[in-house]
Parts: structure tokens; C-alpha cells; sequence
């Protein structure tokens, strides 16, 4: 009896946390939170640096991904599509504690153009605080976190997010 109690307590908590909107703003109506800044080599090509300061003056998509991700998989081609789509938004792809090799076979397999850079330590996900995989941050052209999502993007969400991120 105490064990099915529990069972069901755990599962309204399951539930809860799953229900919960991923999407969330990063500030409470004050001033908006500044972007960590982002210096990362380039995946294909460690000899180029992938800056966020390089992209100030346009919104910005960077999408944390892994190749053991499978929602990662699932969302690249939307991604893919929204960064042609809008080509005022610069997108650029975090390949997180991943090999260099696994991570740019999944972005060809997905036909991914945008750039994307290597985060093997994981100092991305850490200094945006981001809790599992994908993840995706919306940064406004004035260099401020407009919203974070946690898991897979459908074309809507992302559009929604995009056209925030423009209006801020």
C-alpha cells in the first residue's frame, strides 16, 4: 500500500517536470541577463574561433547538441531550415562533450550549413546553465539572453522564439 502511494506521488512529480513549459525568459522584467561570452574553435576546422561578439547587431540561435542526442538529431533539420528561413537571425551550433568526428558526421547527415563550434569540456552548457541536451538560446542583437529551451524545438516554438528575440 505505502509503495503504490509512493509510486503514484513519484509519478504526479514525473509528470509535473515533463508538463512544465521548457521555454523560459531569462529575466524577470528589469534589465535583461547579459550572454556568457562564447569562444569556441570552429568543429570543422579548430584553426578558426567561433566568438559570440563576432555575431553582435543580429539575433542569435546557438543550439547545444550532441551526437548521442537523439532529440539533437530529430531538431537539426529544423534548425537547419529556420537559419535560411531567416537570414537576419545568425545561428551557430554547440557541439557539446562530443567527439569532433561524431558531431560534424551528424550535421552532414542532417545537411546543416550554419556554423558550429567545439565545446568538448562542456563550458557552454555550464556557463548558460543548461540542464540536458539539446538546448537552445536565444540571444538578442543588444547581446542579452531573450529565452532558453530546454529539449526538442518544433518549427513553431522556434519561429515564436525567433520573432522574440527580434522584438527585444
Amino acid at each position: 500500500m505505502l509503495a503504490a502511494g509512493i509510486a503514484a506521488g513519484l509519478a504526479l512529480i514525473s509528470a509535473a517536470l515533463v508538463l512544465r513549459p521548457p521555454t523560459t525568459p531569462t529575466s524577470t522584467g528589469g534589465e535583461a541577463a547579459p550572454a556568457p561570452g562564447i569562444s569556441l574553435p570552429d568543429l570543422a576546422d579548430p584553426s578558426t574561433t567561433r566568438t559570440l561578439d563576432a555575431l553582435r547587431g543580429q539575433p542569435v540561435v546557438v543550439n547545444l547538441f550532441a551526437s548521442w542526442c537523439l532529440p539533437c538529431r530529430r531538431e537539426l533539420p529544423v534548425l537547419q531550415a529556420a537559419s535560411i528561413a531567416n537570414p537576419d537571425v545568425a545561428f551557430l551550433g554547440i557541439d557539446h562533450q562530443d567527439s569532433r568526428r561524431a558531431g560534424l558526421q551528424m550535421l552532414r547527415e542532417a545537411g546543416v550549413t550554419y556554423p558550429a563550434a567545439h565545446d568538448p569540456n562542456g563550458m557552454t552548457a555550464a556557463a548558460y546553465r543548461a540542464r540536458g541536451m539539446p538546448t537552445t538560446i536565444l540571444i538578442t542583437r543588444h547581446g542579452t539572453v531573450a529565452a532558453t529551451h530546454l529539449g526538442e524545438l518544433t518549427q513553431p516554438q522556434l519561429d515564436t522564439l525567433i520573432q522574440d528575440a527580434r522584438n527585444r
